[in-house]
């Protein structure tokens, strides 16, 4: 061949390109991905409804992100001491007797 002749590259060499780079695409949209907080997504409508079936007529705006603040740290206690019962008998998944368990142990018993 000479110098001035196009280089054509092989079509597996083309297939090839085409995979690394969509694997690579992939494989940096796995690491882009970042936790968001939950706790939004439990809307002023979700509030309300509860609020009505305890009895509440009217709710202050201030009170939707008070009650997320307080709902996150007693869902945070009750999945911490939840886990701990799951490890402490060594299990890697976390039942339904380890949330009563741990409901118990804070002093609020859920008959089930």
């Amino acid at each position: 061949m000479s110098d001035n002749a196009p280089q054509v590259p092989e079509p597996n060499t083309k297939k090839r390109k085409l995979k690394e780079t969509l694997l690579q695409v992939s494989t940096d949209r796995k690491h882009k991905k970042r936790a968001k907080d939950n706790i939004q997504d439990i809307t002023k409508f979700d509030f309300r409804r509860m609020a009505r079936r305890g009895g509440v007529k009217r709710l202050s705006v201030l009170i939707y992100e008070e009650s997320r603040g307080v709902l996150k740290v007693f869902l945070e206690n009750i999945i911490r001491d939840s886990v701990t019962i799951m490890q402490h008998s060594r299990r890697s998944t976390v039942m339904v007797k380890d949330v009563l368990y741990a409901l118990k142990r804070q002093k609020r018993t859920l008959y089930f």
